[in-house]
């Protein structure tokens, strides 16, 4: 909507993709498994509870999960909440 210059109110999960003050993030779903994508990082955890952080920088899995994806892992859950419950309670709108 950005690119389009929209200026009115709408719904939407996510931000401005040209705007360069902000730090950009993704959240993919896809067989069960949540990807988290921030700066160097992604986050991947499933229902089983397998959770997985990925560098990208050292291209390596981490096998022990270091302490900023524990903010990840947040920042996904509240994602995820916010999605279900506004899909669950019909609020996908501007009001």
């Amino acid at each position: 909507m950005g690119y389009l210059n929209y200026d009115s109110t709408y719904f939407a999960f996510g931000q401005n993709t040209f705007d360069k003050n902000r730090s950009g993030y993704a959240i993919t779903y896809l067989n069960d498994t949540y990807q988290y994508i921030e700066s160097n990082y992604t986050f991947i955890t499933d229902y089983a509870g397998k959770n997985e952080y990925y560098q990208f920088a050292d291209d390596t899995i981490k096998d022990q999960l270091a302490p900023d994806s524990s903010q990840m892992h947040l920042k996904l859950n509240a994602f995820i909440q916010n999605y279900n419950s506004a899909l669950i309670n019909n609020k996908m709108i501007v009001r």
